[in-house]
């Protein structure tokens, strides 16, 4: 049997408990979260992922079938559009212009630096 917890600390800084039960002989999947039941799927013998929300955020959790066993993985995915995802590439192309912005002020600075110096 396994089982899996990850914790999620969302934005709004809420820790969610994320948990997962994978039956040996049944291969039913049992997802939670915060010990509220998220999903139910029975028989599971494929590879699988299941999406979900915690606040605005898009949650991944995926299940892969390897040689001899199974592997668990929980993500934030951040490239489909969401609310949160929007909010965050505005600020990520704001900081970008930011740092560019920096950049170009600062070698202004050295050039006229450079120029009085010599």
């Amino acid at each position: 049997m396994a089982q899996f917890k990850w914790v999620y600390a969302s934005p709004t800084r809420r820790q969610y408990s994320i948990g997962l039960y994978h039956g040996d002989r049944s291969r039913h999947v049992l997802v939670y979260v915060n010990n509220r039941i998220s999903v139910i799927d029975f028989s599971v013998k494929e590879d699988k992922k299941y999406s979900f929300f915690i606040e605005d955020e898009f949650c991944e959790l995926h299940l892969q079938k390897e040689e001899s066993q199974w592997s668990y993985d929980f993500t934030i995915n951040t490239e489909i559009q969401t609310p949160a995802n929007i909010i965050r590439r505005k600020r990520e192309v704001r900081y970008l212009i930011y740092a560019i912005a920096f950049l170009l002020l600062f070698g202004a600075m050295v050039t006229i630096l450079v120029a009085f110096v010599l």
